[in-house]
């Protein structure tokens, strides 16, 4: 997989912060199915249902780690989808949501309005 564009929080995934104009692999990413992407971090789900994230981590929206991420870190769990809003990351899979990171007006849906550096399950 490769990402081009802005790179100031480590958000192309190339172990760098420097912007490119041109693709530049992301470290450690291979089988990509399907990617999303927040306001700073991007998240990538494999064809083994593994997602991992590289970015900001501001708000935990990357899971527990550096700040910023600069290479893909992975997630627990296996997944089916996955998807980001600006500070957050949520993830769906074996009949279970869950989401991590900015929830100051309770974008998590966990009934708190706490950040989360772990999936968070949320009850239906």
């Amino acid at each position: 997989m490769h990402c081009w564009g802005h790179n100031d929080w480590g958000q192309l995934g190339d172990a760098t912060i420097e912007a490119r104009s041109s693709p530049a692999e992301v470290l450690g990413s291979s089988d990509v199915a399907a990617l999303a992407d927040g306001h700073y971090h991007v998240c990538g789900l494999d064809a083994a249902a593994q997602v991992s994230c590289w970015g900001a981590y501001g708000s935990g929206q990357i899971g527990p780690g550096p700040r910023p991420q600069l290479t893909p870190v992975l997630l627990p769990g296996s997944h089916e989808r996955v998807a980001a809003g600006d500070f957050h990351t949520c993830l769906v899979g074996r009949g279970r949501l869950s989401c991590l990171g900015q929830n100051g007006a309770g974008q998590l849906g966990d009934a708190t309005t706490l950040d989360r550096s772990e999936p968070t399950t949320i009850s239906l």
